[in-house]
């Protein structure tokens, strides 16, 4: 056999049955460092995609090793760049959804560990976040408890919108007192959060400007379910809406003061007993 013949012999079996795949493996071992054989292997695949850059010394019949190499560095490069270009990519995070999951870390550890263990690093720890990470949504732990403070209120709104379908106003209103009361434990976190909040507050010019926004918002939404209840005739025709809702919001956070402190004293049946002497007393 002629040496071009076997040549021609050598090409078409290395190609067609991957006869030199072995040999193209050991040089992507040697001279691309590859991890272990499986990694190897898959590099092998993707680099014998394009048989027709593979070359033969036309004398002997062999793979050209230098032939290989050459085109496993031109591969490698390509490679390299497309692992960069992935790297680099900018990761789709759900930025409200993050902040959700960070508040309800916030809640655990404030309801388990108290207030003062509510630092930025237990709070990272409890998202499964990083401490740089809890930074973009946080600038210090009063920014923390501000958007605890305003979970807190959202929260008794959201319950309340979701159970008022088919209630009259009176039993809305009903509804809006006992949702507002720390019955619950998860009630009772949002009262804590509440009170360690005006505890910071009365020192802080800038909580305190946060809790009377809040409060501007609780006190329109006590006069429109008050107003709606008075006009409907559920409540007292000549009931002074705006001392209702001063009596209201001191009810409120009465009961919020000694169910914190005192959970013994101040049962939710106590709770509920105050709640319905109140409600019993504006009634038509």
């Amino acid at each position: 056999m002629t040496r071009a013949a076997r040549s021609r012999s050598a090409a078409s079996t290395g190609l067609s049955n991957g006869v030199m795949v072995s040999i193209v493996m050991g040089v992507l071992l040697a001279g691309d460092r590859a991890r272990d054989a499986e990694t190897a292997g898959a590099r092998c695949i993707q680099f014998l995609v394009q048989p027709s850059e593979i070359d033969f010394d036309p004398v002997t019949g062999r793979l050209n090793r230098a032939s290989v190499r050459k085109h496993l560095r031109r591969w490698s490069r390509a490679e390299r760049s497309r692992r960069r270009e992935a790297h680099d990519m900018p990761k789709i995070v759900d930025h409200d959804e993050r902040r959700a999951t960070v508040l309800e870390a916030t809640w655990r550890v404030i309801s388990q560990q108290g207030l003062e263990a509510a630092t930025v690093r237990e709070i990272a720890k409890a998202a499964g976040v990083s401490n740089g990470a809890l930074a973009h949504y946080f600038a210090n732990k009063d920014d923390v408890l501000i958007q605890a403070h305003k979970l807190a209120y959202q929260r008794v709104y959201d319950r309340v919108a979701e159970r008022a379908a088919g209630l009259d106003t009176f039993e809305l209103l009903s509804e809006m007192l006992h949702e507002a009361m720390p019955l619950d434990d998860e009630k009772r976190t949002e009262a804590l959060i509440d009170l360690s909040y005006m505890g910071r507050a009365i020192t802080n010019p800038a909580l305190a400007e946060v809790r009377a926004d809040s409060m501007v918002v609780a006190r329109g939404w006590w006069t429109d379910g008050l107003t709606a209840a008075r006009d409907a005739g559920a409540l007292r025709a000549d009931l002074d809406i705006t001392l209702t809702v001063n009596e209201l919001l001191v009810l409120i956070d009465g009961i919020s003061v000694q169910a914190v402190l005192y959970p013994t004293e101040m049962t939710p049946d106590v709770q509920r007993s105050l709640v319905d002497a109140f409600l019993d007393r504006i009634r038509a």
